[in-house]
């Protein structure tokens, strides 16, 4: 489940019982066709998407294997990691990854999240579990 949707075991631990149950029943109704997507939904799924190339991007960078001048060039991840994942992945967000201020990644998925889905950082922090409440993180 974490190399599909990394972040999920944070969620885990994070979140609430509440929450979790909470969400998964939206998900469920969402499914049965009885309840549209909740903004939530459209967010965690940004994160799990996003924090998965950057896990691919810092992997791929690192990775002893593909130490070459294509794996050292963040244009070249960008364009790799664009192939690799169906979603176009630019420079900035690549060295980002390579070299995030305070040395976590974390947080530049996030203001990569809060772009795509049109929302603040602080509230996309909320949803992917970075504070557990009794909230769904809903804007």
């Amino acid at each position: 489940m974490a190399s599909r949707f990394p972040g999920a075991l944070r969620e885990l631990e994070v979140l609430s019982l509440a929450v979790l149950e909470a969400r998964s029943d939206a998900v469920a109704r969402v499914v049965a066709g009885e309840l549209s997507t909740e903004p939530w939904m459209r967010c965690v799924l940004a994160y799990h998407r996003w924090m998965r190339v950057a896990l691919w991007v810092r992997a791929r960078r690192t990775s002893r294997t593909s130490r070459t001048s294509r794996a050292d060039d963040p244009g070249d991840l960008a364009l790799d990691a664009t192939e690799a994942h169906g979603i176009p992945v630019d420079e900035a967000f690549v060295a980002g990854v390579l070299a995030p201020k305070d040395g976590r990644m974390r947080p530049v998925v996030i203001d990569r999240v809060a772009r795509e889905c049109e929302m603040n950082h602080s509230a996309v922090a909320a949803i992917v579990a970075t504070k557990s409440d009794d909230t769904q993180g809903e804007c």
